[in-house]
């Protein structure tokens, strides 16, 4: 075997120390950059989902405002019909208070006409009325007339039989003198059944009485005629038997008298007026008063 020399032996190759601390540092930096990029890339993504999920957020509160929009509009149209219905109401309620009121104008015209024809009426019957009443006091005049006519004719009556008695009594002149006694004694005591009214009265100067009726017989004096008035005086007055009741020394008393009895259905009855128990004129009897 040979010996080699160790000093002739050289080595083949030999990397110096500082390219190694390169290289490592080379590997590191890829190390450190792929790290990196990586942690860039996983932020990116998270980024990406973040404003994925910013968009939904943004996507879900559109949609609450939308919502909240739409309950405020639902709020505001159902205010806006509760509206409407209130104002429909109110309207009906109007429409209704417009027919009450022409309802309630319509009866009060209807009322308003049949007052006004009430009214017409009144003032119709009043004039009727106090056309009968001027009939009336046209009759009584025309009856006071008729009697100062009758009573003229009396006077004549009584001069003609005055004048009369002046000649020579006849036989049958005091035959006809003796029935007249009979009969104003027959008179006498009727008047005394039928009345009436004191002697005392009848003799008293001037009175008015209300006559009530007259009759071609005579009547008692409880006769239905008379309604059960008491104290009713008769006299007889061309060729009548003539009614009447009261005794008032003044016109105005009578006249209340005779509207009194007008009302318990003498409407016939009027005012006579007496002298000494005979009729006489109302006029004369005034005058005489005066």
């Amino acid at each position: 075997m040979g010996w080699k020399n160790i000093e002739e032996e050289k080595p083949m190759h030999k990397t110096p120390p500082w390219s190694r601390v390169v290289l490592f540092l080379t590997i590191l930096l890829i190390l450190v950059l792929g790290v990196t990029m990586g942690t860039i890339a996983g932020l990116k993504g998270r980024i990406e989902i973040l404003e994925d999920r910013t968009v939904e957020f943004e996507t879900i509160d559109d949609r609450v405002t939308q919502i909240t929009e739409l309950k405020k509009n639902e709020q505001e149209m159902a205010m806006v019909e509760s509206e409407a219905q209130k104002r429909k109401e109110l309207e009906t309620k109007s429409a209704t208070d417009y027919i009450l009121k022409e309802k309630t104008l319509q009866q009060i015209n209807k009322v308003k006409l049949i007052a006004d024809a009430e009214v017409k009426k009144r003032k119709e019957l009043e004039a009727k009325l106090d056309s009968e009443r001027n009939k009336n006091e046209t009759l009584v005049k025309q009856l006071s007339e008729t009697t100062i006519t009758m009573e003229s004719k009396d006077k004549i009556i009584l001069s003609l039989r005055a004048g009369l008695e002046e000649k020579p009594k006849t036989k049958e002149y005091i035959l006809v003198q003796a029935k007249s006694k009979k009969t104003v004694s027959g008179e006498k005591k009727k008047n005394a059944d039928v009345d009436i009214t004191d002697s005392e009265t009848i003799n008293q100067e001037i009175v008015f009485k209300v006559q009530l009726l007259s009759s071609g017989t005579p009547l008692s004096s409880n006769s239905p005629q008379f309604k059960g008035l008491k104290n009713v005086w008769e006299y007889k007055d061309d060729g009548l038997y003539k009614y009447a009741i009261g005794n008032k020394g003044d016109l105005q008393s009578a006249s209340a008298l005779q509207s009194e009895l007008r009302e318990q259905g003498f409407s016939g009855a009027f005012v006579v007026a007496l002298q000494n128990g005979k009729r006489i004129p109302v006029r004369k009897a005034l005058k005489l008063l005066k």
